[in-house]
C-alpha cells in the first residue's frame, strides 16, 4: 500500500476498518462507492419472469425481497425466525430470497422447522434478480456483517423502499428514514421496522420520494475525477 499511487475502498467504513486492522492511516488512500449501470438494471426489471409459480410468490401481498449469497454473514437465519415470529403476531407478510450459497439446506430445514414455508421462500441463484426486486413492496437487507452490497444501490435505482441492518458502508447508501430505514442487529429492531415499513403507506411514498435523488453518474464522476489526478502527477 505505501508504493501505490492510489489506494481506494468501496465504502468509508471498509476503509476505517483496514486502518483500525493495521493500526495506521493508510497513505493516498480513498473510498469510491461500486457503480451502477442504472439503465441496464431498469431494462432487465422489466423483463417477465417465466415460472408461474415464482409469478404466484412475487403477486402476494406484503411482499419483502432480499438477494444476496445464503450465509452467516448475510444474516438469513435471523430474518427467518423474525419473519416466524411477526406472522404468529398476526404481521402477515411474504419473504423470497434470491441467491444460494453454504446455507441453503440449512436455512430451508429451519424454514420447515418454524413452518413459514409458505411464505417464506428461497428461490436460489438467478442471473437476472432485478424482476424480483422490482415486484416486491420492499427490499430487506438483514446482514450481520457488509462491505458495500451491491444489491442496496441496485434497490435504490429499483425506487423501492428499503429496510436495512447498520453493517459496513450500508449507512453510507441508506439515509434513515429518508431513503430507507435502519435498524440494529437484532430480532426486536428488525420486527419493529419490519412493521412500520409494511404498515406505514406514507413513509414509504416519502421514502420513494427520496429516493429518486439517488445520483448513480456521481460515482462515474469520481473515478474520473481521481484517474485524471493520477494522471497529472
Amino acid at each position: 500500500m505505501l508504493s501505490c499511487d492510489a489506494n481506494v475502498f468501496v465504502s468509508k467504513s471498509t476503509l476505517e476498518t483496514m486502518e483500525e486492522l493495521l493500526q495506521a492511516r493508510i497513505p493516498n488512500s480513498h473510498y469510491i462507492y461500486n457503480t451502477f449501470n442504472a439503465g441496464e438494471i431498469l431494462k432487465k426489471a422489466a423483463e417477465s419472469l417465466t415460472s408461474s409459480l415464482e409469478k404466484e410468490i412475487m403477486a402476494r401481498e406484503n411482499l419483502m425481497v432480499s438477494v444476496g449469497r445464503l450465509c452467516h454473514a448475510k444474516g438469513y437465519d435471523m430474518l427467518i425466525q423474525v419473519h416466524a415470529e411477526l406472522m404468529n403476531e398476526g404481521v402477515f407478510h411474504h419473504i423470497a430470497v434470491v441467491g444460494d450459497g453454504t446455507d441453503f439446506q440449512k436455512l430451508q430445514k429451519m424454514i420447515r422447522r418454524l413452518g413459514v414455508q409458505d411464505s417464506f421462500f428461497l428461490l436460489g441463484s438467478r442471473l437476472n434478480p432485478y424482476p424480483y426486486m422490482l415486484a416486491a413492496k420492499c427490499y430487506i437487507q438483514p446482514s450481520r456483517y457488509e462491505a458495500y452490497p451491491l444489491a442496496v444501490g441496485e434497490a435504490l435505482i429499483l425506487n423501492k423502499p428499503l429496510i436495512s441492518t447498520i453493517a459496513g458502508g450500508i449507512p453510507e447508501l441508506i439515509i434513515h428514514r429518508k431513503t430507507g430505514l435502519l435498524c440494529q442487529f437484532n430480532k426486536n429492531a428488525l420486527k419493529r421496522t419490519i412493521s412500520e415499513m409494511l404498515y406505514n403507506p406514507h413513509l414509504r411514498r416519502d421514502i420513494r420520494k427520496h429516493q429518486r435523488e439517488f445520483d448513480a453518474e456521481k460515482i462515474y464522476c469520481q473515478i474520473n475525477t481521481l484517474m485524471e489526478e493520477l494522471l497529472l502527477r
